[in-house]
Protein backbone atom coordinates (compact mmCIF):
# COMPACT_ATOMS: atom_id res chain seq x y z
CA UNK A 1 0.00 0.00 0.00
CA UNK A 2 0.86 3.52 -1.15
CA UNK A 3 2.50 5.30 2.20
CA UNK A 4 -0.10 8.59 1.28
CA UNK A 5 -2.98 6.38 1.64
CA UNK A 6 -1.90 5.31 5.34
CA UNK A 7 -3.85 7.92 7.61
CA UNK A 8 -3.17 10.65 5.37
CA UNK A 9 -3.51 13.99 6.73
CA UNK A 10 -3.14 12.49 10.09
CA UNK A 11 -2.44 15.70 12.78
CA UNK A 12 -0.19 13.69 14.70
CA UNK A 13 3.00 12.85 12.34
CA UNK A 14 4.88 11.25 14.61
CA UNK A 15 2.00 8.71 15.66
CA UNK A 16 1.56 7.99 12.07
CA UNK A 17 5.09 7.26 11.74
CA UNK A 18 5.01 5.05 14.40
CA UNK A 19 1.71 2.70 12.83
CA UNK A 20 2.99 3.44 10.00
CA UNK A 21 6.21 0.92 10.64
CA UNK A 22 3.28 -1.23 12.63
CA UNK A 23 1.18 -1.88 9.73
CA UNK A 24 4.21 -3.20 7.45
CA UNK A 25 5.06 -5.69 10.35
CA UNK A 26 2.19 -6.85 10.99
CA UNK A 27 1.06 -7.34 7.19
CA UNK A 28 4.19 -9.22 6.30
CA UNK A 29 3.12 -11.87 9.21
CA UNK A 30 -0.85 -11.94 8.25
CA UNK A 31 -0.07 -12.52 4.16
CA UNK A 32 2.10 -15.89 5.34
CA UNK A 33 -1.01 -17.03 6.70
CA UNK A 34 -3.01 -16.37 3.79
CA UNK A 35 -0.07 -18.14 2.18
CA UNK A 36 -1.79 -21.28 3.33
CA UNK A 37 -3.91 -21.23 0.60
CA UNK A 38 -2.33 -18.47 -1.60
CA UNK A 39 -5.40 -15.80 -0.99
CA UNK A 40 -4.79 -12.39 1.03
CA UNK A 41 -7.31 -9.12 0.01
CA UNK A 42 -5.50 -6.07 -0.54
CA UNK A 43 -5.22 -3.19 1.99
CA UNK A 44 -5.77 -0.05 -0.16
CA UNK A 45 -6.21 2.40 2.26
CA UNK A 46 -6.35 2.46 6.20
CA UNK A 47 -8.66 6.02 7.72
CA UNK A 48 -8.68 7.33 11.12
CA UNK A 49 -12.38 7.52 12.16
CA UNK A 50 -14.58 7.01 15.38
CA UNK A 51 -15.06 3.05 15.02
CA UNK A 52 -13.31 0.11 13.50
CA UNK A 53 -14.28 -1.16 10.36
CA UNK A 54 -12.73 -3.34 8.06
CA UNK A 55 -14.82 -2.96 4.47
CA UNK A 56 -14.66 -4.87 1.19
CA UNK A 57 -15.04 -3.52 -1.70
CA UNK A 58 -15.52 -4.99 -5.41
CA UNK A 59 -15.07 -2.60 -8.62
CA UNK A 60 -14.01 -3.86 -11.98
CA UNK A 61 -13.98 -7.81 -10.88
CA UNK A 62 -11.16 -6.83 -8.44
CA UNK A 63 -11.67 -6.83 -4.77
CA UNK A 64 -9.65 -4.66 -2.07
CA UNK A 65 -10.16 -3.47 1.30
CA UNK A 66 -10.76 -0.32 3.01
CA UNK A 67 -9.66 -0.09 6.90
CA UNK A 68 -10.95 2.65 8.90
CA UNK A 69 -9.55 2.25 12.86
CA UNK A 70 -9.99 4.58 15.81
CA UNK A 71 -6.14 6.41 16.65
CA UNK A 72 -4.90 5.74 19.96
CA UNK A 73 -1.43 5.32 21.08
CA UNK A 74 -2.73 3.23 24.61
CA UNK A 75 -4.63 0.83 21.78
CA UNK A 76 -2.46 0.42 18.60
CA UNK A 77 -3.42 -3.29 18.00
CA UNK A 78 -6.67 -2.31 17.03
CA UNK A 79 -4.55 -2.17 13.50
CA UNK A 80 -3.54 -5.86 13.81
CA UNK A 81 -6.60 -6.98 14.65
CA UNK A 82 -8.57 -5.26 11.61
CA UNK A 83 -5.22 -6.53 8.95
CA UNK A 84 -5.67 -10.31 9.90
CA UNK A 85 -8.89 -9.99 8.09
CA UNK A 86 -7.54 -9.99 4.98
CA UNK A 87 -5.84 -13.39 5.69
CA UNK A 88 -9.10 -14.79 7.25
CA UNK A 89 -12.21 -13.52 4.52
CA UNK A 90 -10.71 -15.98 2.09
CA UNK A 91 -9.50 -18.49 3.50
CA UNK A 92 -11.65 -21.92 4.27
CA UNK A 93 -12.37 -21.22 7.87
CA UNK A 94 -14.30 -17.48 6.46
CA UNK A 95 -17.00 -21.05 5.96
CA UNK A 96 -17.58 -20.96 9.28
CA UNK A 97 -18.89 -17.66 9.32
CA UNK A 98 -21.04 -18.23 6.18
CA UNK A 99 -22.41 -21.22 5.94
CA UNK A 100 -25.70 -22.25 7.42
CA UNK A 101 -26.00 -18.43 8.77
CA UNK A 102 -28.84 -18.03 11.20
CA UNK A 103 -29.54 -15.41 13.43
CA UNK A 104 -26.84 -16.76 16.32
CA UNK A 105 -23.80 -18.17 14.71
CA UNK A 106 -23.77 -14.57 12.45
CA UNK A 107 -23.02 -12.90 15.67
CA UNK A 108 -20.54 -15.04 16.75
CA UNK A 109 -18.33 -14.93 13.86
CA UNK A 110 -15.19 -17.00 14.60
CA UNK A 111 -12.92 -14.90 12.34
CA UNK A 112 -13.22 -12.18 14.94
CA UNK A 113 -11.51 -14.48 17.04
CA UNK A 114 -8.47 -15.32 14.88
CA UNK A 115 -8.10 -11.92 14.53
CA UNK A 116 -7.81 -10.95 18.38
CA UNK A 117 -5.79 -14.29 18.48
CA UNK A 118 -3.18 -12.54 15.88
CA UNK A 119 -3.76 -9.38 17.28
CA UNK A 120 -2.38 -11.22 21.16
CA UNK A 121 0.40 -12.34 19.71
CA UNK A 122 1.53 -9.44 17.32
CA UNK A 123 1.13 -6.69 20.63
CA UNK A 124 3.02 -9.35 22.70
CA UNK A 125 5.66 -9.69 19.55
CA UNK A 126 5.98 -5.75 18.68
CA UNK A 127 5.00 -3.53 21.40
CA UNK A 128 6.43 -2.44 24.91
CA UNK A 129 9.71 -2.90 23.47
CA UNK A 130 11.84 -0.42 25.87
CA UNK A 131 8.53 0.65 27.39
CA UNK A 132 8.47 2.93 24.69
CA UNK A 133 4.67 1.59 23.75
CA UNK A 134 2.74 -0.40 25.93
CA UNK A 135 0.59 -2.84 25.26
CA UNK A 136 -3.26 -2.18 25.07
CA UNK A 137 -5.64 -2.81 28.16
CA UNK A 138 -7.30 -5.41 25.70
CA UNK A 139 -3.85 -7.40 25.48
CA UNK A 140 -4.02 -7.64 29.58
CA UNK A 141 -7.87 -8.45 29.59
CA UNK A 142 -6.96 -11.47 27.31
CA UNK A 143 -4.05 -12.41 29.36
CA UNK A 144 -6.23 -12.59 32.54
CA UNK A 145 -8.56 -14.60 30.22
CA UNK A 146 -5.98 -17.22 29.66
CA UNK A 147 -6.61 -18.53 33.80
CA UNK A 148 -10.23 -18.69 33.09
CA UNK A 149 -12.64 -20.94 32.09
CA UNK A 150 -15.74 -19.19 29.92
CA UNK A 151 -17.87 -19.03 33.11
CA UNK A 152 -15.36 -17.02 35.16
CA UNK A 153 -14.92 -14.73 31.79
CA UNK A 154 -18.86 -13.95 31.60
CA UNK A 155 -18.62 -12.92 35.51
CA UNK A 156 -15.31 -11.14 35.30
CA UNK A 157 -16.38 -8.43 32.27
CA UNK A 158 -20.23 -8.46 32.67
CA UNK A 159 -20.27 -5.18 31.44
CA UNK A 160 -19.47 -3.58 27.31
CA UNK A 161 -20.86 -0.90 25.34
CA UNK A 162 -23.82 -3.14 23.26
CA UNK A 163 -27.36 -3.36 23.15
CA UNK A 164 -27.21 -7.43 23.76
CA UNK A 165 -26.87 -9.30 27.00
CA UNK A 166 -23.03 -8.11 27.93
CA UNK A 167 -22.38 -11.93 28.18
CA UNK A 168 -23.07 -11.48 24.25
CA UNK A 169 -19.69 -9.63 23.20
CA UNK A 170 -17.51 -12.52 25.51
CA UNK A 171 -19.18 -14.71 23.23
CA UNK A 172 -18.35 -13.15 20.48
CA UNK A 173 -14.55 -12.04 21.79
CA UNK A 174 -12.81 -12.75 24.91
CA UNK A 175 -13.64 -16.38 25.46
CA UNK A 176 -12.88 -17.68 21.70
CA UNK A 177 -9.88 -15.72 21.26
CA UNK A 178 -8.92 -17.57 24.88
CA UNK A 179 -9.36 -20.62 23.57
CA UNK A 180 -7.79 -20.42 20.70
CA UNK A 181 -4.85 -19.17 22.54
CA UNK A 182 -4.80 -21.59 25.42
CA UNK A 183 -5.13 -24.45 22.72
CA UNK A 184 -1.45 -23.60 21.87
CA UNK A 185 -0.43 -23.12 24.82
CA UNK A 186 0.21 -19.68 23.99
CA UNK A 187 2.99 -20.24 21.27
CA UNK A 188 2.85 -18.13 18.24
CA UNK A 189 4.79 -21.09 16.28
CA UNK A 190 2.13 -23.27 17.23
CA UNK A 191 -0.26 -20.79 16.29
CA UNK A 192 0.78 -21.25 12.77
CA UNK A 193 0.61 -24.55 12.43
CA UNK A 194 -2.48 -24.64 13.69
CA UNK A 195 -3.91 -22.02 11.39
CA UNK A 196 -2.67 -24.56 8.86
CA UNK A 197 -3.98 -27.84 9.92
CA UNK A 198 -7.17 -25.95 10.70
CA UNK A 199 -7.13 -24.58 6.85
CA UNK A 200 -6.22 -28.03 5.60
CA UNK A 201 -8.70 -30.11 7.55
CA UNK A 202 -11.88 -27.50 7.05
CA UNK A 203 -14.72 -29.75 6.38
CA UNK A 204 -16.67 -27.15 4.10
CA UNK A 205 -20.05 -28.77 4.79
CA UNK A 206 -19.90 -28.85 8.45
CA UNK A 207 -20.87 -25.64 10.29
CA UNK A 208 -19.56 -27.12 13.80
CA UNK A 209 -16.39 -27.71 12.28
CA UNK A 210 -14.52 -25.27 15.02
CA UNK A 211 -16.99 -25.84 17.57
CA UNK A 212 -16.51 -29.75 17.33
CA UNK A 213 -12.65 -28.70 16.98
CA UNK A 214 -12.37 -26.28 20.18
CA UNK A 215 -15.37 -27.70 21.87
CA UNK A 216 -16.98 -24.58 22.35
CA UNK A 217 -21.00 -24.40 21.17
CA UNK A 218 -20.89 -20.76 20.57
CA UNK A 219 -24.13 -20.72 18.52
CA UNK A 220 -25.87 -22.33 21.48
CA UNK A 221 -24.57 -20.19 24.13
CA UNK A 222 -25.72 -17.14 21.66
CA UNK A 223 -28.91 -18.72 21.56
CA UNK A 224 -29.35 -19.12 25.29
CA UNK A 225 -28.82 -15.32 25.90
CA UNK A 226 -30.67 -14.01 22.98
CA UNK A 227 -27.92 -12.36 21.15
CA UNK A 228 -29.09 -10.58 18.14
CA UNK A 229 -27.30 -11.26 14.78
Amino acid sequence: MDKEKFLPCFYDQELREKLWGLFNSVGDDAQKFAEVSNNWVEIKCVMAGCNEKWNLVKYNNNIYVEIQIVVDKNNMGVLFHEVFHSAFHKSPLWHSDDLHQNRYNGRGMWGEAFCDAFRYFMEEKLLDKDNQDKKSQFFENLTDCLTMSPEEIQDRFPAHNDSDHPGCHNLKFKIPTSIIIKKVNRDYGKFKNLWKELNEEYDRQSCDFLADYFNFRMKEEQKRLNCRR
